[in-house]
């Protein structure tokens, strides 16, 4: 949202300071990555491209001298990990969205294996900024350690939601006053809750916080959080926490590439355990077991992995007597014993037979003439071949089998 704003209100100081990073580097091409629900940031910035192009300030020899280069608007797809510069890259070169090891890093290997230089929307547009005015100019906002400003998008339970450029260090009580406040989820004056900065994998953090929380990196890190790009939501006193982490690991786990075991079993483990716990299904042990978790996905391939469960852990830190209340609350006539079961639904699913290819433990067997089963001891619970043959593999919600069991 933040880098939005900007692609869609000054992309001509973007194209700027990626000319100077091109010429400080010696690149002669660039690309300019936005997803393709922003339909207005692509089209203001091509336009923009275009009159820089009609100006002479970008393309073969600009303004005349012996300096090139061109710029390119990349519209991809939307995934989330592509935000990751390493899958921005295989998406740029029309690959699977895919976040690779390193080394090599992006500068020794990167766009068609060229040395690339990755940076943020809000880095280029800074970059033109202090070559302007200089680096004393620049620091005389923000903090020693965090100079300059930088632009925050403010949403969820306050009464004003939208957009401030900000210098780095503001308290966050001030940004709640200036805000108007919290508000419950109808809109009503209330209380705040939580402070959930930087996007999905940046944290949750309690509202009696926000007297000492600076708008700084630092600030957020001795708590466990992360400022990330700058998105941060307000959550009111009426807010299940509960209900917020199984949002949350949902999404991540909707989101996740793949291609790490890791991350992609670690947030559908998350998941299940949230799921269950809100449906009733709470255990002793669950804490535990989340915190195992979140301890594996810490060897992910990426940060979407790796930063997965730092809602997760704020939760259990922060709110910990929250998600105790839902645990001894469980409804101790549930009976599932696990999370989720796969079995064969539909023998006349076509897509059987490339399902028990897929599957990485060859737990489904069989053949189009015999007929196909699939064993439950031995499904890891990946979900691919449910993926590939929703209709011939079902997949069963034991938590909502068991809730229906108890009612009846």
């Amino acid at each position: 949202w933040v880098n939005r704003v900007l692609l869609e209100g000054d992309p001509h100081v973007v194209i700027e300071g990626m000319l100077i990073a091109a010429h400080a580097t010696g690149a002669i091409h660039g690309f300019i990555y936005i997803r393709n629900e922003y339909p207005l940031a692509i089209e203001r910035m091509r336009d923009a491209i275009a009159a820089a192009e009609e100006a002479g300030a970008l393309g073969e020899n600009i303004f005349g001298s012996d300096f090139s280069c061109t710029l390119e608007v990349i519209a991809g797809a939307g995934a989330y990990v592509c935000g990751e510069e390493t899958g921005l890259i295989a998406s740029i070169q029309d690959d699977r969205g895919m976040p690779r090891i390193k080394p090599p890093f992006p500068a020794q290997s990167g766009v068609f294996y060229k040395p690339t230089n990755v940076n943020n929307v809000e880095t280029y547009a800074s970059a033109a900024l202090v070559l302007e005015h200089g680096a004393e100019w620049y620091r005389e906002l923000g903090t020693p350690t965090n100079a300059g400003t930088k632009i925050f998008s403010f949403s969820g339970d306050i009464a004003r939601t939208g957009f401030m450029e900000l210098p780095y260090g503001v308290a966050m009580n001030d940004v709640v006053d200036a805000l108007g406040g919290a508000t419950t989820r109808s809109g009503a004056p209330g209380a705040l809750k939580a402070i959930q900065p930087g996007g999905p994998l940046a944290g949750y953090l309690p509202a009696s916080l926000a007297d000492s929380l600076t708008l700084e990196r630092e600030a957020f890190a001795e708590h466990g959080a992360l400022i990330g790009a700058g998105g941060i939501v307000f959550v009111g006193e009426d807010a299940n926490s509960i209900e917020l982490n199984l949002m949350f690991a949902e999404f991540l786990e909707d989101e996740s590439c793949g291609r790490c075991t890791t991350c992609h079993h670690g947030n559908q483990r998350m998941t299940e355990v949230f799921r269950r716990v809100l449906a009733g299904g709470g255990r002793p042990e669950d804490r535990h077991n989340l915190e195992m978790v979140g301890d594996a996905l810490q060897y992910s391939n990426c940060v979407h992995g790796s930063a997965s469960p730092t809602i997760m852990r704020n939760t259990l830190r922060f709110f910990s007597d929250e998600f105790e209340a839902h645990v001894q609350a469980a409804d101790t006539r549930l009976e599932g014993r696990g999370f989720v079961r796969y079995r064969v639904a539909d023998q006349d699913d076509p897509r059987l037979e490339s399902a028990r290819l897929i599957c990485p433990v060859d737990a489904i067997r069989g053949s189009p003439r015999g007929g196909y089963t699939l064993d439950e001891t031995t499904c890891v619970r990946c979900g691919a071949c449910h993926d590939l043959a929703p209709r011939g593999i079902a997949r069963d919600d034991l938590v909502a089998v068991a809730a229906a069991r108890a009612v009846i």
